[in-house]
C-alpha cells in the first residue's frame, strides 16, 4: 500500500513552494517521537499534493485547448492560479515489521487527526540541481525509487508546455500556464539541458507520478522539445513514452548510456543501487556524477 500524507509546513517552506530548482530532491526526518522512534528520511513529493495536483489537471486542460486551434482566441488560465499552501506532502509505502509497529506502517494504521509526528528539515543536497544545470542527466528508478524526481519532473512537465506554448503562440500565452514561475520556466534548466529516465514500476502498484511522465514525454515528441525523453518499464503500451522490455543490467547500460553524462541519479532496492552505479563506472561514468538518492 502506498499513499500520499500531507502535514502542515513551516512558514519559510509555503514561501519556497517549489520554487527553484535547488528544492528538489531535499527529505525530511520524520519520527513518532523522540523516544519511541524510528527516525527515517523522506523525500518531500509537493507536487503530488492536493494543491499541485488539482492545478497540474487545470494546466494540461488549458495547454491541450490551446493546442487545439485557440490560441489566438482570448482566453486566459489567470482564474486558476495556484493556491499557495501551507503543507508539504510525502508518499509513503507501508512496510510491516513482525517485530514492532515500523514508521510506514504507524503512518498508515494509527496516524490520525488526533496524533502529530516529528519533522525536521529540509534536510540535504537534494538532486544538487541549480538554475544553470546543463548537458544530459539521466534518472534510475525502480518502484517508489520514483517518488524523489517527483518534483523534477513536474517542473519539466510545465517547463515543456511554457516552451510548447512559447513556440507556438508567443511569451504572453505561455506565461499563463503558470505565471508564478513563468521566469523560471523561461531561465532555468536552458542551453544544453536532457532528462532521460529509464524507470521500472511494480506489478500491482499505482504508478505514482506516471501521468506526469507520460505527458511530458508527449510534449517533447510533438513539439521538437528535446527536453525530456522517457523509457519505463511495467506500464501499458504508449506512444511517446518508449517501453523497456528487459532489465536495466549491465548490457542495458552500456547499449543507453552516454559515459559523458553530466549526472546520473539512481534510487531503487538495496541491489539496484550497488549494481547500477558499478555498471555506470564500468562504461566510464565518472563516480562523482553518479548520486544515490
Amino acid at each position: 500500500t502506498i499513499a500520499n500524507f500531507e502535514f502542515r509546513s513551516p512558514m519559510f517552506l509555503v514561501k519556497n513552494d517549489m520554487k527553484g530548482v535547488s528544492w528538489f530532491g531535499k527529505h525530511f526526518y520524520i519520527a513518532k517521537n523522540l523516544v519511541k522512534g524510528p527516525i527515517r528520511p523522506y523525500t518531500t513529493c509537493l507536487s503530488l499534493g492536493e494543491s499541485w495536483t488539482n492545478y497540474r489537471k487545470k494546466a494540461v486542460e488549458y495547454f491541450n485547448f490551446k493546442m487545439q486551434q485557440h490560441g489566438n482566441e482570448n482566453t486566459t488560465f489567470m482564474e486558476t492560479l495556484r493556491p499557495t499552501t501551507d503543507n508539504i506532502n510525502f508518499v509513503i509505502k507501508k512496510y510491516h515489521n513482525p517485530n514492532s509497529l515500523a514508521l510506514s506502517e504507524f503512518m498508515h494504521t494509527e496516524l490520525d487527526g488526533s496524533k502529530a509526528i516529528l519533522m525536521n528539515g529540509p534536510i540535504g543536497t537534494g538532486l544538487e540541481l541549480t538554475n544553470y544545470s546543463k548537458g544530459l542527466h539521466y534518472i534510475f528508478a525502480v518502484g517508489t525509487g520514483i517518488l524523489p524526481f517527483m518534483d523534477l519532473l513536474n517542473f519539466i512537465l510545465f517547463k515543456s508546455m511554457y516552451l510548447a506554448l512559447k513556440k507556438q503562440f508567443g511569451e504572453k500565452v505561455a506565461q499563463q500556464i503558470d505565471p508564478n514561475r513563468a521566469d523560471d520556466y523561461e531561465h532555468a534548466l536552458n542551453g544544453s539541458f536532457k532528462l532521460v529516465i529509464y524507470a521500472a514500476f511494480a506489478p500491482g502498484e499505482e504508478n505514482f507520478g506516471y501521468d506526469i511522465i507520460k505527458k511530458t514525454a508527449e510534449i517533447n515528441a510533438k513539439y521538437d522539445l528535446s527536453l525530456f525523453e522517457a523509457h519505463v518499464k511495467g506500464v501499458g503500451d504508449d506512444l511517446y513514452v518508449k517501453k523497456i522490455t528487459k532489465h536495466i543490467d549491465e548490457q542495458f547500460i552500456t547499449e543507453r548510456v552516454n559515459k559523458d553524462a553530466s549526472r546520473c541519479y539512481v534510487c531503487g532496492n538495496p541491489s539496484f543501487n550497488k549494481n547500477v552505479p558499478e555498471f555506470l563506472e564500468k562504461l566510464g561514468v565518472d563516480p562523482l556524477k553518479v548520486m544515490r538518492v
